[in-house]
């Protein structure tokens, strides 16, 4: 873990992971990318050593766009 403790940092650092969440349902996290493609944050998640050593299931990498209702 502490591996894992000093990417995410990096990658927190380098304004490309910009949030991380632990889930309180159930075990797991919730991450908030910033990144031009869905490319780049795989490409990311793969320096992961978690997901290295396959102990990392992504459920899911969805796509955000800003709420328009706060343009006016």
């Amino acid at each position: 873990m502490a591996r894992e403790t000093v990417r995410v940092k990096e990658l927190y650092a380098s304004g490309l992971l910009r949030q991380l969440w632990k889930r309180g349902d159930i075990p797991g996290a919730v991450i908030l990318w910033e990144a031009a493609s869905e490319t780049e944050v795989r490409a990311a998640l793969d320096t992961l050593p978690i997901f290295q050593a396959g102990m990392l299931e992504i459920l899911a990498v969805v796509p955000l766009e800003p709420y328009p209702g706060f343009a006016n």
